[in-house]
């Protein structure tokens, strides 16, 4: 079984609030991933340490810079796919059954809002899509990180980190998947 770790960027909520990490608690709980669900708590207050084993929790509590988090996650947590998640995001078990079983370097789920479907899309052969639910594998960490030194560039904070990541794998036609799972 891969190891998929999770990073799920807690914005002025408690754990409890969160869509994702309810919906991922009931599968790590079924044991159906091997892996964890990394939590950065961007406050701006702190919130409990969970007391389940498969959760790690970071506190930054100043809004800090999701290329900073991002590439924190994967520096600091090994594993073979690393999937990143609005803390909002409903999580469906389709999705979660596709990852484990992909056979992609890049997944990129449907993204919906009110029933219609906004990412990822495509303009001029070049796809766009945003962070949440986007599947990495560790060959593409490696590869980024051997070409560019990272794989979300840092010098863009809030704003523009999915935009940039995007150009840097339409830029090295890195492959990619568009998922048949849609998100909301």
């Amino acid at each position: 079984m891969r190891r998929i770790n999770f990073c799920i960027v807690l914005d002025n909520k408690d754990i409890s609030e969160s869509k994702a990490i309810s919906d991922l608690k009931n599968h790590f709980e079924k044991n159906d991933f091997l892996g964890c669900i990394v939590i950065f708590n961007n406050g701006p207050n702190s919130v409990m340490t969970p007391k389940e084993d498969y959760i790690k929790l970071n506190q930054i509590l100043i809004n800090g810079s999701l290329s900073k988090i991002y590439n924190k996650f994967i520096s600091e947590y090994p594993a073979d796919l690393y999937v990143f998640l609005d803390d909002d995001t409903s999580v469906t078990k389709n999705y979660l059954d596709e990852l484990n079983s992909i056979e992609t370097t890049i997944l990129m789920p449907k993204i919906s809002c009110k029933g219609k479907i906004h990412y990822p899309f495509i303009v001029r052969n070049k796809v766009q899509t945003i962070t949440s639910g986007l599947v990495i594998s560790s060959k593409v960490v490696s590869k980024l990180q051997n070409i560019k030194s990272f794989v979300f560039d840092e010098r863009f904070d809030l704003y523009g980190v999915d935009t940039a990541f995007c150009y840097v794998i339409n830029d090295l036609e890195l492959p990619y998947k568009i998922s048949v799972s849609v998100l909301s």
